[in-house]
């Protein structure tokens, strides 16, 4: 079950790294619901290798960042989460631009949250890279 409404989890998100989402890197939630979060982000100029392809840590940047949001939208309010481990894939190169990174929490628990994430770049039909990311939350209060 959700906690936050997609732009309460916006906002604390903005607020955690204290940025405006509209630097490269930055996850815009465009789509937010039980079964799944997407959000987009591009990397032009910043994040990128040599040959305009996006580099494997702005890609793993992102997929961490996504497991943190759908850790944080089930937990209760005032509550933080950390990366325990990150099983990924890198399946093609990603061209810059535009990145769509899907979050679908597979399990939540006082102890673990592990959510399967996706990464599409707009210039590749089929995802360039995809993730299972573990968190634990720390829930406030305790």
């Amino acid at each position: 079950m959700l906690t936050h409404t997609r732009e309460e989890l916006q906002a604390d998100y903005l607020r955690l790294i204290s940025r405006t989402g509209d630097e490269p890197g930055v996850l815009i939630i465009d789509e937010y619901s039980d079964d799944l979060i997407v959000a987009r982000t591009s990397f032009v100029g910043s994040g990128l290798r040599p040959e305009g392809m996006i580099a494997g840590p702005s890609l793993f940047m992102v997929v961490d960042t996504m497991g943190y949001l759908v850790t944080i939208s089930r937990a209760p309010r005032g509550s933080n989460g950390f990366t325990t481990a990150v099983a990924m894939q890198f399946l093609r190169s990603a061209p810059m631009g535009s990145l769509r990174i899907e979050g679908r929490l597979l399990r939540y628990s006082k102890r673990a949250a592990v959510i399967d994430t996706l990464v599409f770049s707009d210039s590749v039909d089929e995802p360039v890279a995809q993730a299972v990311v573990t968190y634990v939350p720390v829930l406030a209060g305790d």
